[in-house]
């Protein structure tokens, strides 16, 4: 997610909740060329391999970040093939790849033949309403032909032209049984839904129908604890205690400050979002975030938070 998915944001998931996979924000080709260390993300070795998203349509691009960049911190490589914006798609990638399947279809077996880890596409289930069923199993047929080792499909059209990126999360209605239907037609390919997924049920309600995995989003952004739910049951494993990730991730802080000197807004924003559900929510964001708490502070004010949040079972 644009903005959010930062290193700060993905580290702070890790520590919620370590066994569920993390991607990161769409990460320009041309960021990536200038910068081959990926010092954007600059992760700590303890938040372990990451799904790296990336955004471009130059093909001597993908061979020069093939080429260079230090893929040892990644386990896999997604392909925004989805975002509607009109400045993505007019520089040919996003979801203007589903007018241009040949050419996301080159660059999936560009990476496959230049890399070792798995390539996978997120797209969006047309650019129509209603949906080109054809021409959407005509793409997924094709990635699934040239060896593309996972579709992300959200559930939604994108709109090009008509909405901006935030129309394009909610005014196409979402149709997960499109979804459904093309994981019948292929079996064997693995794909993840995406789109508007906001409770456990629904998630459940998804690996019901065959559907390999689930992507969530926004949601985190509104109730980034519930990745601890999705981990204890679809991972089957339990996640530790809150004050232990929530420590962590100071502790992390603690580090940051001590390399740098001083901490960055963006460090702050992951904290302020898990107060969502308590009544004084607004209050302890600006005060998070705006107030710029020492480290100290800030541990007290946290301490505080999950005292109320253990008071409130069904928000941790």
């Amino acid at each position: 997610m644009m903005g959010y998915t930062d290193k700060h944001f993905i580290t702070f998931m890790r520590y919620l909740a370590p066994k569920v996979q993390v991607t990161t924000e769409m990460i320009s080709l041309s960021a990536l060329v200038r910068d081959k260390c990926i010092s954007k993300l600059d992760l700590s070795q303890e938040v372990g391999k990451i799904v790296l998203q990336i955004g471009g349509a130059n093909i001597n691009e993908y061979k020069r970040i093939a080429a260079h960049l230090d893929f040892s911190r990644i386990n896999k490589i997604n392909i925004n093939a989805g975002c509607p914006s009109d400045a993505v798609c007019k520089g040919g990638f996003g979801a203007s790849f589903i007018e241009n399947p040949n050419l996301l279809i080159e660059i999936v077996l560009l990476l496959k033949q230049l890399t070792n880890i798995p390539i996978s596409v997120k797209t969006r289930i047309g650019l129509t309403n209603p949906i080109d069923k054809d021409h959407l199993y005509s793409l997924l047929n094709k990635l699934q032909l040239n060896s593309c080792d996972e579709v992300v499909l959200h559930a939604r059209s994108a709109i090009l032209g008509k909405l901006n990126p935030s129309q394009n999360r909610t005014v196409p209605p979402l149709q997960y049984e499109i979804v459904s239907e093309m994981k019948q037609h292929f079996p064997t390919l693995p794909i993840i839904i995406n789109g508007g997924i906001k409770s456990l049920q629904l998630a459940r309600q998804q690996k019901t129908k065959g559907l390999d995995g689930v992507m969530i989003g926004r949601a985190m952004i509104t109730n980034p604890l519930f990745l601890r739910t999705l981990q204890e049951h679809f991972y089957n494993e339990p996640t530790l205690p809150l004050q232990d990730g929530i420590n962590r991730y100071l502790d992390y802080g603690e580090a940051l400050a001590s390399k740098y000197g001083r901490l960055e807004r963006k460090y702050y924003q992951p904290l302020s979002l898990i107060c969502s559900h308590l009544s004084n929510a607004r209050q302890i964001r600006h005060q998070i975030l705006n107030t710029f708490p020492t480290l100290d502070d800030l541990r007290i004010i946290m301490n505080a938070i999950i005292s109320e949040l253990t008071d409130k079972p069904d928000s941790v």
